[in-house]
């Protein structure tokens, strides 16, 4: 919420109450709701609240995974034959499967715990009939 009688540009927190003249928030859980004229409000906006955890989750595992396997890939040596065993199996494979699980599970703990909440434009109090 802004308001042309605020020191400070805007200030957050929970609609309480709505009468013909005044908007009533609480900035604080603890604290005395405070009173504002609808006419001195400038803007009101809304949370949309968060996006969801298993999106975020999923993105940043898809991220982490993608980014890991190519930096495993990049460290891997080059393709050819091992002496020892016979495998045509690449150095760059391994290394890529194993950087590209980790990175999904580091991408899978940041997506988890990354929270910014989302603000929309609300519709001005002083408009509300």
């Amino acid at each position: 919420m802004s308001a042309r009688a605020l020191s400070n540009s805007t200030l957050i927190g929970t609609v309480v109450a709505v009468d013909a003249d005044s908007l009533w928030l609480r900035h604080a859980p603890a604290a005395a709701p405070l009173a504002f004229a609808r006419r001195a409000l400038t803007r009101v906006d809304v949370s949309g609240a968060y996006p969801g955890r298993r999106r975020r989750t999923v993105l940043g595992a898809l991220a982490g995974a993608t980014i890991g396997a190519v930096v495993g890939a990049n460290l891997g040596g080059d393709a050819g034959c091992d002496d020892r065993t016979g495998s045509t199996v690449s150095p760059r494979v391994g290394l890529s499967a194993l950087f590209g699980a980790l990175g999904a599970l580091g991408g899978m703990l940041a997506g988890s715990v990354t929270v910014r909440e989302q603000w929309h434009p609300g519709r001005l109090v002083s408009d509300v009939p």
